[in-house]
């Protein structure tokens, strides 16, 4: 019966939003429940345990990227021979700009009188 409640609870107070928004909300209430019933005594079980709800509310699997060896990186830039590629793969590189920052870069040149 309470994984019920929490449930119509989390409707009302969701209703219209994203699930992420969905899912942040339920790890702030679960939080809490954990919160209560570890620092004031309280003998009841969090609602939000239940494999139901944590079911419904799992997070999203995320996306892993590989991620390429740094003497790779080296090699793929010193056998660049294009001057711009090259300035290109360093940036991004060295400087950990993304490709739109690097392709938005422009050189300002300044006159000294």
């Amino acid at each position: 019966m309470p994984s019920e409640k929490i449930l119509q609870f989390f409707n009302i107070i969701t209703e219209g939003c994203k699930p992420q928004t969905k899912r942040v909300r339920f790890s702030h209430l679960s939080s809490f429940l954990n919160f209560m019933k570890n620092n004031l005594n309280l003998n009841f079980q969090n609602p939000c345990e239940l494999p139901m709800l944590r079911k419904l509310f799992r997070p999203t699997v995320t996306v892993r990227w590989n991620i390429i060896e740094k003497e790779t990186v080296d090699e793929i830039i010193f056998r660049t021979t294009n001057v711009r590629n090259r300035l290109i793969l360093e940036l991004m590189a060295r400087v950990r700009m993304r490709i739109g920052e690097v392709l938005k870069f422009r050189l300002m040149i300044s006159q000294v009188y």
